[in-house]
């Protein structure tokens, strides 16, 4: 059944991407010089159309992810990874007042995939700053430990609570339910757990009122 699921939802997701590209490109053809209450409705559209083609393009993603048991494994600059998106998202946090620390050791490498390790970090530093309340801040750490390295992002607003840490992984769940306007489907974390185990990591959370929110992903160090 589970394998049924899987295949239905690869081939459902590839089935919507063409109709939905060409939504997109009407919408665009439609958009050029309208204004006023025409515009706003093109606009919207547009708007509930981009929502789904992320949905679809996180299903395809994940459906992929569970399917494989493993992967080649090439030399990955985790280094270099952390740091070209933790600069990429900072225009972000700083335009949500939240005070942006990293501390990335440079030079680490790990065995895996660069396009997963790229996603794994987005993701993670997306989520943070997200989830964070204007004026708080996040932390991005990369650090190599004895026989693995360690990569986290911790924000120090954005509580979790226990109950919902025990499914935080799991496919569709979203823990502040209600924010439905964040563009969110509850799927990113499950990738991130899929990817990180792929590479033969692991990745777990801690949440707490005095501490905040952190997420962080193991790999063995290269």
């Amino acid at each position: 059944a589970m394998a049924r699921e899987k295949q239905f939802i690869t081939d459902a997701s590839h089935d919507l991407k063409t109709p939905l590209t060409v939504i997109l490109s009407n919408m665009d053809i439609l958009g050029r010089g309208q204004s006023g209450e025409e515009e706003r409705w093109i606009d919207a559209t547009k708007c509930a159309a981009e929502g789904m083609r992320r949905l679809i393009e996180q299903m395809l993603v994940l459906a992929e992810s569970e399917a494989k048991t493993e992967i080649k494994p090439e030399r990955v600059d985790i280094s270099d990874i952390a740091e070209q998106n933790a600069l990429v998202m900072e225009t972000v946090a700083y335009e949500k007042n939240i005070e942006y620390k990293t501390d990335i050791e440079p030079g680490l490498s790990i065995m895996g995939n660069a396009d997963y390790t790229r996603r794994i970090v987005a993701s993670l530093i997306d989520n943070a700053i997200k989830y964070e309340g204007n004026g708080g801040s996040i932390r991005i750490r990369l650090k190599r430990g004895r026989k693995s390295v360690r990569f986290s992002v911790a924000n120090r607003l954005g509580v979790i609570s226990r109950e919902d840490i025990s499914h935080i992984f799991e496919r569709f769940y979203r823990a502040d339910k209600s924010r439905h306007t964040d563009g969110g489907h509850g799927l990113g974390l499950a990738i991130v757990k899929n990817l990180t185990e792929l590479m033969g990591g692991r990745i777990g959370v801690t949440s707490t009122p005095e501490d905040g929110t952190c997420f962080t992903v193991e790999f063995p160090a290269k």
